[in-house]
């Protein structure tokens, strides 16, 4: 996932930027101080998101993104908000609109989810379980070291880095890596983190059961 991001406040900025690096599968393509300049960069690098926050100046960002939905309808749009209750006059059209309430994991799960729609349509109420058939809890699927793999793997750990923090060679972690795979039906480390956000088990996830 390419990501641009155009927020004004520059320690905000900044930090949002260091964040996302963190994660594996996330590049962050560019970053500038307002929409209408991050806008620009998205019309040279195409990203999937841009990540946006309010400026002083929101009718040239209302008119910055009508436009960049019009030369790259693919690229969502992200909306930071600074409180749960947007402006009644509110011209700022976005896919999604991150309330306050939202932290690192759930951006990024929200994120992932939002690339991964094939409508286009906003990720479900974090704040809410989704309306979605059981599905069999993570320590019934994975064992415990297996477990530890995916929230390396959530961390962008290389496959060298996890074998070096668990103490086990780099084939073993290969595969590792296999049997989740095929545990999880998922056919690779993208797919995985996204497999875990969904289920608690990133970076910051709960440890696994014995």
């Amino acid at each position: 996932m390419e990501v641009v991001i155009g927020i004004p406040h520059a320690l905000l900025r900044d930090g949002l930027r260091d964040l996302l690096k963190r994660w594996s599968g996330i590049s962050v393509a560019g970053v500038a101080p307002s929409a209408r300049e991050a806008v620009r960069v998205a019309e040279r690098t195409e990203p999937d998101v841009l990540i946006m926050a309010r400026s002083a100046r929101p009718a040239e960002d209302a008119r910055a993104l009508e436009a960049l939905r019009t030369t790259r309808r693919r690229c969502r749009i992200v909306l930071l908000e600074e409180t749960s209750r947007p402006p009644r006059d509110d011209a700022l059209v976005a896919d999604w609109r991150v309330p306050p309430s939202v932290g690192p994991s759930g951006l990024v799960k929200g994120l992932w989810e939002l690339c991964a729609a094939k409508t286009g349509a906003a990720p479900a109420d974090l704040g809410r379980p989704a309306r979605t058939p059981p599905q069999p809890k993570p320590h019934l699927i994975l064992t415990r070291r297996e477990h530890e793999v995916v929230r390396a793997v959530c961390e962008g750990l290389s496959n060298k880095l996890i074998a070096q923090r668990l103490g086990i060679s780099e084939k073993t972690v290969k595969n590792h890596l296999f049997s989740i795979y095929r545990r999880t039906n998922v056919s690779g480390r993208t797919q995985l983190m996204l497999w875990a956000l969904k289920r608690g088990l990133g970076a910051s996830g709960p440890p696994a059961d014995t």
